[in-house]
Order: structure tokens, then C-alpha cells, then sequence
């Protein structure tokens, strides 16, 4: 579905599923709030983006919805092929190994939004975005044990 129809049942969808399970977690099976803070820290996210899509599925009019969207594969930007994308994730994992998995997603951020050539702004944000999650949100709230030193400063 495409345009302004598909943009309401994805949004329906993603907070329904979202805020279900953040509910259910919270009230029914009880999870400490050091278990389900980082749920509630990404679910938060994901209603923060399927409230905006709801917002901009009516401030946008229906011909710009229907042209933005697209099914991987049906792009004629050769940036967007299947093997490409799946080269980029494939990186993901000897970047945050040798540099450290701070550094690692820092500079594979900065190196995906530079290829599919988003504004600067958005570059920087992203960038900030996956820093506050990782840094902050796994490592120092959660104390999940990262790699965050690069491979040539470990013992």
C-alpha cells in the first residue's frame, strides 16, 4: 500500500505493537526498571517516529507520499542495491571490532549517511543519535560489558 493509507496502517501498527509490549512488560510481567529501562528507551523512539508519521501523512499531500515510497530493489540509484546494503551492514561488525564499538558505529554513521548523501545535519544527528543510544544506553544505564577501547589499546 502506498501513500497515505499505508503511512496510517504502518504508524497504527508500530505504536499498537510498540506500546503493547512496553505495557505488558511494565504492568504485566512485572520487569524490574533496570530490565526495562532500555525497552522503554526504544520504544519511545519508535512512537516518537510513528507519531510523526502520522503527523506527516496529513500535512503531506498524497502525491509526494506515493512517490517517496519504494520496495527494496525498485530503485534506479545504484547506491540501493540489496548487495550494497548488505556489504554496509557486513561492515559493521570489523569497524566496531578494530576501533572499538563506539568509534566503530561512530565512523560507519558518518560513513553511511555520507554515501546515501543526507544533508550534513542530518549526518550529525544520526551520528549523535547512535552515540546516545550505544554509549550512553547500553554501556553506561545498562552496564553491558562493550569493546570500547580499539583492538590496538587492549591487553
Amino acid at each position: 500500500m502506498k501513500g497515505r493509507v499505508g503511512n496510517l496502517i504502518i504508524a497504527a501498527a508500530l505504536l499498537l505493537f510498540t506500546a503493547s509490549f512496553l505495557l505488558l512488560g511494565e504492568y504485566h510481567w512485572g520487569y524490574e526498571s533496570s530490565v526495562i529501562m532500555f525497552p522503554w528507551m526504544a520504544g519511545t523512539l519508535v512512537i516518537i517516529c510513528a507519531v510523526w508519521l502520522l503527523v506527516r501523512s496529513y500535512l503531506v499531500s498524497v502525491t509526494v507520499l506515493t512517490g517517496e515510497q519504494e520496495s527494496i530493489g525498485e530503485s534506479d540509484d545504484p547506491r540501493s542495491s540489496l548487495g550494497k546494503r548488505l556489504a554496509w551492514m557486513a561492515s559493521v561488525y570489523p569497524l566496531s571490532y578494530v576501533f572499538g564499538i563506539i568509534a566503530g558505529l561512530l565512523i560507519f554513521t558518518v560513513a553511511y549517511t555520507s554515501y546515501h548523501r543526507l544533508p550534513w545535519w542530518q549526518r550529525v544527528v544520526a551520528t549523535v543519535v547512535v552515540f546516545v543510544f550505544i554509549y550512553i544506553g547500553f554501556y553506561k544505564m545498562l552496564g553491558v560489558a562493550l569493546p570500547v577501547t580499539p583492538l590496538w589499546m587492549r591487553d
